[in-house]
């Protein structure tokens, strides 16, 4: 899912470390650094690009409507396009590809309407440590 919120304010490079801890009800004793719960709910902010994820839909709506009740946002869906990389989920599968600025580069060096070819590399070639070359 994404959202962008509508004002938000630039700070500048810290200075110092930031550590959280985990909150009440999740620390298991003798895993004091696992968290201790099934559900998981992943937010990424970039300036004012949030992308959030988790395993429980309940969670992410519960997030989505607590994080919008206290900022001006914008819910977007699910996530297609961040930060200039394309997103294409399949049933079992996230790809991530940035084909808009490939396009973009062949476009400014005139190299848009040159003919394609595969990949000058082999497909089933196994690749280890020592090749013997």
């Amino acid at each position: 899912m994404e959202a962008i919120v509508k004002s938000t304010f630039l700070n500048g490079v810290l200075q110092e470390e930031v550590y959280i801890d985990q909150l009440e009800g999740f620390v298991i004793k003798g895993k004091e650094d696992k968290v201790g719960h099934k559900d998981i709910l992943i937010v990424s902010i970039y300036v004012d690009d949030i992308i959030y994820t988790g395993n429980n839909k309940e969670l992410l709506d519960e997030f989505m409507e607590d994080t919008m009740m206290k900022y001006e946002m914008t819910d977007f869906g699910l996530l297609y396009h961040f930060l200039g990389m394309g997103v294409v989920r399949t049933r079992s599968s996230i790809f991530n590809h940035q084909k808009k600025n490939a396009s973009s580069l062949l476009k400014k060096f005139g190299l848009n309407e040159c003919k394609t070819v595969t990949t000058p590399l082999a497909a089933i070639e196994k690749l280890t440590k020592d090749d013997g070359s």
